[in-house]
């Protein structure tokens, strides 16, 4: 099973990033230049922004998802892969590492992608797992973040769909 967030959440990122922009622009070139042409203008560069960050984003996931293809065929060599997705690991500093998480048989294995510098991999054994915890909803509705608690550490990611990801976690643990 893979838990993603989709499209939406990206489109809806992009839309307040340009309608941001758009407005900003046609404050700034209303004000610079003082007639409805310039405001068009800049509410132009705010749908121009829009498309090209919605774009760019989009590739990027792309480029993300296929790269945790290759890591997912190459875990299901030693072990059976349960669940998978994108996540975002808040390691101690509040500062998160993007990367993809795997539910294995026998661990939760966090692997980041390659372009981020902040942080390692890191593997859960599932034996060491005590609880699973799920956050407060954000202003999208959404319960994102999730707490892994084992014996000695505690480890935070956020994640899409995170009361999902607890269920298969609380399951495998169990079993």
């Amino acid at each position: 099973m893979i838990i993603k967030n989709g499209t939406k959440p990206l489109l809806i990122l992009s839309a307040i990033g340009g309608a941001i922009f758009g407005i900003v622009m046609a404050l700034y070139f209303g004000l610079m230049y003082r007639d409805k042409s310039s405001i068009i203008l800049g509410l132009s560069a705010g749908g121009l922004w829009f498309i090209l960050y919605f774009l760019a984003m989009f590739l990027l996931v792309r480029k993300n998802e296929q790269n945790a293809e290759s890591l997912h065929r190459q875990i299901e060599l030693a072990r059976k892969v349960i669940c998978e997705g994108p996540v975002l690991y808040i390691n101690g500093s509040r500062r998160g590492t993007g990367g993809w998480m795997f539910l294995s048989e026998d661990a939760v294995e966090f692997y980041r992608v390659k372009g981020n510098f902040g942080g390692n991999n890191v593997a859960i054994p599932l034996d060491d797992v005590v609880s699973v915890t799920v956050g407060k909803r954000n202003p999208f509705g959404q319960t994102n973040q999730m707490t892994i608690q084992t014996c000695e550490n505690h480890f935070v990611f956020s994640v899409a769909k995170a009361k999902v990801w607890k269920a298969q976690i609380d399951q495998a643990v169990a079993s």
